[in-house]
């Protein structure tokens, strides 16, 4: 039941992808990306959660908008996990994931600004939103592990939460020093791509 419910909103927006009339240079972008951010967390395997994958999936979100942003994020899950190994944890990486893409690009007012050459990330206020997104990100993990090994219980559900802290906090560390020091120019990178690739039809 537990995965079931993390697979449900995975699949509502997979099924409004292939619904939608997003065109195909944005479909292959989106494929594109996710491939290359699950890729990158392959070197990192060695250590305990610290990847680029989250960073790189909120910088998707505030460049290409929800939708993109949510799909990368569950790509990314899909295909490290091919190289990681595969498991229940993967549903649940991918709805964390796709959430961390989805909610970074409504927070666009808060972390980007306007300069004179355009729009700008505000550097500081990322890297601490990316650190919190790693927070959430765990949280996700841990709630996933409690409901598929653990009785129902308090103690229990805080337990589990408290022999994670230390894994959560590396994991937003790592996104917040990622973000610190290559956050405005990977922003940048997708900004341009996506600016490249957006295609309007005259009638």
């Amino acid at each position: 039941m537990s995965v079931l419910l993390a697979a449900l909103p995975v699949l509502y927006v997979i099924i409004r992808f292939e619904m939608g009339a997003m065109d195909s240079r944005r479909v292959v972008l989106v494929s594109v990306l996710g491939a290359l951010i699950g890729v990158s967390r392959i070197p990192f395997a060695p250590l305990p959660n610290i990847q680029p994958c989250t960073f790189l999936i909120m910088m998707t979100g505030l460049a290409f908008g929800a939708e993109s942003g949510f799909l990368v994020g569950v790509m990314t899950a899909a295909i490290s996990n091919i190289f990681l190994g595969q498991g229940y944890w993967t549903i649940w990486q991918m709805l964390a994931w796709g959430l961390v893409g989805a909610i970074s690009s409504y927070l666009r007012p808060l972390l980007l600004r306007k300069g004179d050459e355009g729009v700008h990330l505000n550097v500081k206020t990322a890297a601490v939103v990316s650190a919190l997104f790693g927070i959430m990100y765990g949280l996700i993990m841990d709630t996933s592990t409690f409901l598929m090994f653990f009785p129902p219980g308090l103690y229990t559900y805080l337990a589990v939460l408290l022999s994670g802290m230390i894994f959560n906090i590396l994991h937003a560390a790592g996104n917040f020093y990622f973000t610190l020091f290559f956050g405005e120019r990977v922003y940048k990178i997708m900004r341009r791509i996506r600016l490249r690739t957006d295609v309007c039809w005259d009638d």
